[in-house]
């Protein structure tokens, strides 16, 4: 299912996106971008339901709103985990910090399904990584954290964004996979259009340069 845009809704000020400081206004006020700032607020779209085991594809050009659009879906569902926002152990190895207190079979495969297979990497600590790696370690432990068969939920703003895009890629795919064998529901944004074809989304929401 393709839904080709998500509607914006007017009402009260979203504490999150409009920041009301006293710069903020005066900014808003001489550029005249207050009404977009200050008194929209975006509704995830009621067709794009969630259900377990199915991804959603959140796409569009940069500023169209799908951090807003994922943004709205967190209000709506505080079970979810959100990869970007999700706090990685600094005091533990990688291999620790993923699916702990589970089989190291398990932490095994979820790393090696988000292209981190590498053991030099597991016995790392997360401030050792790249920026690549990171992500990456991030959304393994989120993975791992959801219960299988339970209908979790995963949010991801800017998916692949800072990888190679063959990496994206073979993550893309294995996601699929996952979702499959967990059951876990993804949501994922990305303004990269090359990786649709891994991912196979069930429901895939594209927003235009104006958010609609």
């Amino acid at each position: 299912m393709v839904l080709k845009g998500a509607k914006r809704q007017a009402g009260v000020g979203d504490a999150a996106w409009g920041l009301a400081t006293p710069r903020a206004v005066e900014i808003a006020l001489r550029f005249g971008i207050v009404a977009e700032s200050a008194t929209r607020t975006w509704a995830w779209p009621p067709k794009a339901e969630i259900e377990p085991g199915r991804i959603t594809l959140v796409t569009g050009p940069s500023g169209s709103g799908k951090s807003r659009l994922l943004a709205a879906l967190a209000q709506q569902r505080p079970d979810a985990i959100c990869v970007n926002s999700l706090p990685f152990p600094l005091d533990v190895t990688v291999l620790d910090g993923v699916a702990p207190g589970k089989p190291l079979v398990e932490a095994l495969g979820v790393l090696s399904a988000c292209a981190l297979a590498e053991p030099a990497l597991w016995l790392r600590r997360f401030a050792e990584l790249s920026v690549g790696e990171q992500f990456r370690a991030r959304l393994a432990r989120a993975v791992s954290l959801l219960p299988n068969d339970a209908g979790g939920l995963l949010l991801c703003d800017e998916f692949g964004s800072n990888l190679h895009r063959r990496v994206a890629k073979a993550i893309a795919y294995n996601l699929r996979k996952l979702s499959r064998r967990t059951r876990i529901a993804f949501v994922l944004a990305t303004a990269h259009d090359d990786l649709a074809t891994d991912l196979r989304a069930d429901t895939t929401i594209r927003l235009s340069a104006a958010g609609e």
